[in-house]
């Protein structure tokens, strides 16, 4: 009897590497009618069962396997009860050689040493690193390097990969050192000898300080969150909170306190009662006038005449040092009252100006217009104005 079957043997080999390809795809088709022969059986190990009634016999047997190029066979009569070895052209990929960069998560500054310590990357070189990237492979990237956390992630290379210039590892560094200063000005010109404190606000703890010349250093985490305390003798303490994330992202690693200088509150002088040649008896709270005092018509210019009457002041407020005046000025009715009250306290602050060209602090010193307000006499008489037209100082 006739068989009704024929079998072929099918091995697909990979034209390289010379090994069995693994998980091949066959379809059969009739050449004549192009349609799939869905009744034909293949078995994964390749055996291809013909039907010998078709007459003639004329097949094709594609292959395919994923990586590889397809091939198409055609069958006939002279292909049955054979092995048929056909080779699988593995499809080309692309590929790129690119430096392996660690850089610092946060500073983007080059991590100089460090190791790549994955198994599966295909390194050309070390020392500097240079990688092959395959399109397709999937790769393990670990990296390691002093005082940082280990870097370790799993890609897929695609495109995205192969178009980089250079494969950039950024990792996460566990601490920061940052040092600290404290200042008088805002310039940062004058050093001010301080003591600190640095708590971690999570745990509660005091953190340790080391020294670098004048300056103590301290290691910070940029996901917490720390309290200093600042203290130097004669300044006023300070206790900031501080968040270290942004100070490292702009590459800032000094912190930097001004300081206020503590107030010196003056002692009371032990008589209430000062004696001065020039304005005799001063007392808190009596306004004593300055009898010898010049301004330009309708102005708070000083003429020249008035200046021996201000070195008198001078002269008891340097041997008075504790000593604190409040300048008060005074105008007749004539005119505009805010006008008025405006001139008065523009001539005491001319006088204020005066007092600080030859070294009195301006804190010991305040002006006060009253214009109108305070005569000392009826505004009746020409002779009464001019006396109510006046400059005084108060003891405070």
């Amino acid at each position: 009897m006739e068989k009704a079957v024929g079998v072929i043997r099918v091995n697909a080999i990979d034209a390289e590497s010379k090994k069995n390809v693994k998980k091949v795809n066959y379809i059969v088709k009739n050449i004549d009618t192009e349609e799939l022969q869905k009744y034909l059986a293949i078995s994964t190990e390749g055996i291809v069962y013909l039907n010998l009634f078709d007459s003639p016999l004329k097949y094709e047997l594609e292959i395919s396997a994923k990586g590889y190029e397809p091939q198409t066979i055609k069958l006939d009569s002279s292909s049955l009860d054979r092995v048929l070895n056909y080779m699988l052209t593995p499809v080309k990929k692309a590929s790129v050689v690119i430096p392996v960069v660690a850089q610092d998560q946060l500073t983007k500054d080059l991590i100089p040493v460090f190791e790549v310590v994955s198994t599966n990357l295909k390194l050309t070189e070390t020392k500097p690193y240079k990688v092959l990237l395959v399109d397709g492979d999937e790769i393990d990237v670990e990296i390691a390097a002093k005082e940082y956390q280990t870097y370790a992630k799993h890609f897929v290379v695609t495109d995205t990969l192969l178009n980089l210039s250079k494969l950039i590892i950024p990792l996460e560094r566990k601490s920061y050192t940052f040092l600290l200063k404290s200042w008088e000005d805002q310039e940062l010109t004058e050093h001010i000898q301080a003591s600190y404190k640095v708590f971690d606000l999570e745990t509660n703890t005091m953190l340790p300080l080391a020294f670098q010349g004048l300056f103590p250093m301290v290691e910070l985490y940029p996901s917490k969150e720390y309290s200093i305390h600042v203290v130097a003798n004669g300044y006023e303490p300070v206790i900031t909170r501080f968040a270290p994330l942004n100070f490292i992202k702009n590459k800032q690693f000094s912190i930097d306190f001004i300081l206020k200088k503590k107030k010196v509150i003056a002692k009371a002088e032990p008589n209430l009662v000062i004696q001065s040649k020039e304005f005799g008896v001063i007392e808190k709270g009596r306004a004593i006038t300055l009898l010898n005092l010049y301004f330009d018509q309708s102005s708070p210019v000083l003429r020249k005449e008035s200046f021996q009457e201000l070195d008198s002041l001078v002269n008891l407020l340097r041997d008075n040092p504790s000593l604190k005046l409040e300048i008060r000025g005074h105008t007749d009715n004539v005119g505009d009252f805010n006008l008025n009250l405006k001139l008065s306290q523009d001539r005491c602050q001319s006088v204020i100006g005066y007092l600080v060209t030859k070294g009195i602090q301006a804190d010991r010193l305040k002006a006060v217009g009253r214009g109108p307000l305070d005569p000392v006499v009826p505004n009746s008489t020409e002779e009464n104005k001019k006396k109510n037209r006046r400059v005084e100082f108060i003891r405070q």
